[in-house]
């Protein structure tokens, strides 16, 4: 199935290739809008794909499992639907090994991928991102704030720093007279272990 993607180019101007951003656990296509756009404007000739992976963003759940392997098949169902097929990925965290997935697995390579903050090898889990879904998990599970700003506080009283609980908070909905985050924090915490245990080290080259 495909995911929920927007498409930044650069007005005027038709692409004549593209690059796809993924963006890592709890983030969506969203966050590198401005970064998109400035890419665009260097290079008229650049469309960039931002993609929300399943249950992250406007994509929501998608039939199937949780994992690095289905997020990769979610790409290149994205692209079919879209036909847009990039010339490189740009994945940050989560996303770098869901880009190396769908490289590895083209039969028309070579595809360029790049990884920000990204491990491409078997990783504990502990620290970074596993603090923030453990204590987001903590919070958000079940939970219904008066407003974003109590849910934002709530964060901050388990240790997130401020920023960052403010950009979790940007996925709060509103739920009666209140709010909650929309994560699906089973489906994410699957995607996130699934991550953690997946090698793709031998595609790093």
């Amino acid at each position: 199935m495909s995911l929920h993607c927007a498409r930044v180019v650069n007005r005027g101007h038709e692409p004549t290739r593209w690059l796809c951003i993924v963006h890592g656990i709890l983030g969506c296509g969203g966050n590198w809008r401005s970064f998109a756009r400035a890419l665009t404007q260097h290079d008229p000739g650049l469309g960039v794909l931002l993609v929300d992976l399943r249950h992250h963003g406007r994509s929501g759940p998608l039939d199937g499992a949780c994992t690095v392997a289905a997020c990769a098949q979610d790409l290149e169902a994205t692209f079919e639907a879209l036909d847009a097929w990039p010339s490189a990925i740009a994945g940050h965290s989560f996303g770098g090994k869901v880009g190396l997935a769908y490289a590895a697995a083209r039969d028309e390579p070579p595809i360029r991928t790049w990884l920000f903050d990204s491990n491409p090898t078997i990783t504990t889990g502990a620290g970074g991102v596993g603090d923030v879904l453990a204590i987001l998990e903590d919070a958000a599970r079940d939970q219904v704030y008066s407003t974003t700003k109590a849910a934002v506080a709530a964060l901050v009283e388990r240790g997130l720093q401020p920023a960052t609980a403010q950009w979790l908070a940007m996925t709060t909905e509103t739920v009666g007279d209140g709010v909650r985050f929309s994560y699906d924090l089973d489906a994410v915490r699957a995607l996130y272990d699934d991550h953690c245990q997946t090698d793709l080290l031998p595609e790093a080259r």
